[in-house]
Order: structure tokens, then C-alpha cells, then sequence
């Protein structure tokens, strides 16, 4: 199902502007998008056995269908585009969770997936993306990057590298996605390896009134006030916080085709497709931090 998006907004700076889209409906990733990715050779990124790549690029095998409407991300660098109200696609998870008032922020990976952010290019660039290896145990035929029309066999272990998606949520945008009847308990969450980070709020000082025949509301009675809502306000984001990590575990549980882009068989290849035998490896990322990387061009 397409979401739907609102007229978009921006915020920030000329080189780090922020583009915000609404998504009023969960959005699900036809079933196509499982082969939509790329190789891009080491020369091309500095990673020994090069990457696989999703939505590597405009001309290079990217599929707007497989993503939100209104996302335009490519390659590797840090995506400039969040939805607000937004939703973790089918076969997505909360990645990345930070709260801080009045604000929560979910970063959302395929499931299995680890989120990852790097300095590149001398510190000029920030990569950031969803992580996982392709099975050693596998194979497939990929297009390569900036190769038109001209295929490769691929055999793991091998780095994938896919696009995460940001998403925000006021208190007030819950009502969006979650049913009341849905709430949990905080007490029956269980334990998970996301991130979570919550800003504290700041404590004010009170000051009484000086006019003891007011007809308005009590010193203590204001008190009351404002500390029930700043409670309330609090308990309403970590809800949403825990409803992205409830949502986490659950598709952890029934991941869908997206899990394993390739399947057990891989995709059906070329008999004349070249070969390329890989070993194990980290991302190189210590050895090369002076030089410079430039992403291919689109």
C-alpha cells in the first residue's frame, strides 16, 4: 500500500537541508523489490569485495516502488528526508529509536538489519545505512554500477548495504497507526537491543502566590497541574516508543521475503555471467580515512 504524502517541508541550512513528508498510511514494498540491488566494485566505495547496494542509484537499478512515496535517497550518504507522522514499512524494524520531547525519532531497517553511520571523505560526508552479509552459502546475478545492461555473479560472504528510512512522531500523531485496544502494559515489554535515547526534562521552579484571597487555582494545585502533564506527556512518548519496539520484535518473528533479498536458491543468472569469488571481511574504513571517496555519479 502507497502512503500518502502531505506537501513536504524544509528545515536547515542550504547544505544540510531536511525535507519532511507526511505518511498518514503503512506503506508495503512489493514483493519485486527483493531484486532490486546493485554491486558496486571496491574502487567505487574502498570496501574489500565491494558492496551490494539498494537503490544505489537513479540510472542503476533503483525502483521507486520499493519505498515511501516521496523518497528519493541514493547511494550512501545520510538521507535528508524524514516522515512526520510516519510508520516502519512492512518488513521493517526500529533500528534506532531516540526520544526527546516532544519528539520521537525511529530510524527503520529490513528486518535483521543493523544501522550504521560512518565519517567518509575526510570528514566531510556522513554515510549512514542498514547493514547485513549476504549468506555465504549463496549466490546471484546483480547489474553493476554504472555498467548498462552488463550483469555479474556475486557468491557471500558479501556486504549489503541498504536504505534506512527515518520516521518522527508527535504524542498527538499516535492516534495515526495505534488502536487503544492495542496498549501493553510497560511491565510486559521485554528486554530488546535497540538504541533508546530519552532527553530529560527540565525541572522549573514554582512560584507561589502572593495573593492569598485569589479566586484562581492554588500553588499546590498548579503544581499538580504541570506535573501531570509533563508526566503524561512523557508516558505518551514512551509509548510510541515501546509500541516501535513491540513492532520490532513481532516482525523479527514473521519476517517477511525482505529478510533475505535473495532467497535460499538466489535469483535466476546468466550462464555467461562472470564470477567473483569473495572471503569474509569488516568494512575497511581505518585504513583509508585520509583519502578521499567520492560516490559514482547517478
Amino acid at each position: 500500500m502507497a502512503s500518502e504524502p502531505a506537501p513536504s517541508t524544509t528545515s536547515g541550512d542550504v547544505s544540510n537541508t531536511i525535507t519532511t513528508l507526511a505518511m498518514t498510511t503503512a506503506f508495503t514494498p512489493p514483493a519485486s523489490c527483493s531484486s532490486s540491488w546493485t554491486y558496486e566494485p571496491s574502487d567505487a566505495n574502498n570496501v574489500l569485495n565491494g558492496l551490494l547496494l539498494q537503490n544505489a542509484a537513479a540510472s542503476d537499478n533503483a525502483d521507486p516502488a520499493c519505498f515511501p512515496s516521496g523518497f528519493s535517497q541514493y547511494g550512501r550518504k545520510t538521507a535528508s528526508l524524514v516522515y512526520s507522522p510516519g510508520y516502519c514499512p512492512e518488513g521493517y524494524t526500529s533500528a534506532d529509536v531516540a526520544i526527546e520531547q516532544p519528539t520521537t525519532t525511529v530510524v527503520c531497517c529490513l528486518s535483521k538489519y543493523s544501522y550504521m553511520t560512518m565519517n567518509m571523505e575526510n570528514g566531510g560526508a556522513i554515510y549512514a545505512g542498514c547493514i547485513s552479509t549476504f549468506p555465504s552459502t549463496t549466490s546471484t546475478i546483480v547489474t553493476v554500477r554504472q555498467g548498462p545492461k552488463k550483469s555479474t555473479q556475486v557468491e557471500g560472504p558479501i556486504t549489503m548495504w541498504a536504505q534506512p528510512i527515518t520516521v518522527e512522531l508527535q504524542s498527538s500523531d499516535s492516534s495515526l497507526f495505534v488502536s487503544a485496544t492495542t496498549t501493553t502494559a510497560v511491565s510486559s515489554i521485554q528486554p530488546t537491543t535497540a538504541h533508546v535515547t530519552t532527553a530529560h526534562p527540565t525541572e522549573t521552579a514554582s512560584r507561589e502566590s502572593t495573593n492569598s484571597g485569589s479566586s484562581g487555582i492554588s500553588t499546590g494545585a498548579g503544581i499538580g497541574i504541570g506535573v501531570g502533564a509533563g508526566v503524561g506527556g512523557l508516558i505518551i512518548l514512551m509509548a510510541i516508543g515501546l509500541w516501535f519496539l513491540r513492532r520490532r520484535r513481532r516482525a523479527n518473528r514473521n519476517l517477511t521475503a525482505m529478510t533475505d533479498p535473495f532467497g535460499s536458491q538466489g535469483m535466476p543468472g546468466y550462464r555467461g555471467a562472470r564470477k567473483i569469488n569473495v572471503d569474509p571481511a569488516e568494512l575497511d574504513t581505518s585504513a583509508r580515512q585520509s583519502q578521499n571517496i567520492h560516490e559514482l555519479g547517478g
